[in-house]
């Protein structure tokens, strides 16, 4: 298992890992500067996942979806306009273990399921480019300034 970034529970996660004994297995990147190396580890990734509930933006999100990756999220904020569920990734209700563990576990046992993801969020993603993106925030600033607003 590979986590990426530094955050308030790394130490926790360290701790559980030498706990459980799978710390051999574990490897943490403490934080990425380099755009170059956050690239390469979502190419080697298998699946992209978050407990992070704060994503409003989603650009990890549009990131994991442009390489491919299936992605398993907690349902929160703008999160269901980039994976919906049972389609690229699964959504979880923060803090339902269950179901992100159940998640997590069939995607690394069914790779034609894992493999049906991938390919829907080369689809998704296209919804998601740049010019895509300012031709919807163009017509929001002119909805909002047409004499019809209401």
């Amino acid at each position: 298992m590979l986590i990426v970034g530094d955050g308030t529970e790394m130490q926790n996660l360290k701790s559980l890992a030498n706990k459980l004994g799978v710390h051999e297995k574990v490897h943490f990147t403490g934080y990425v500067l380099e755009e170059n190396e956050l690239i390469d580890y979502y190419w080697i990734a298998s699946i992209f996942v978050t407990a992070s509930e704060i994503e409003t933006q989603g650009i990890v999100l549009l990131e994991a979806a442009a390489c491919g990756l299936p992605i398993v999220v907690p349902d929160c904020i703008s999160i269901p306009e980039l994976v919906h569920d049972n389609v690229n990734g699964y959504l979880f209700t923060p803090g339902d273990k269950r179901k992100f563990t159940d998640s997590v576990l069939r995607l690394c046992m069914d790779e034609k399921l894992a493999a049906s993801m991938r390919k829907a969020n080369s689809e998704i993603i296209k919804q998601h480019t740049f010019a895509n993106t300012v031709k919807k925030y163009e017509k929001l600033y002119q909805n909002c300034i047409s004499p019809n607003f209401a």
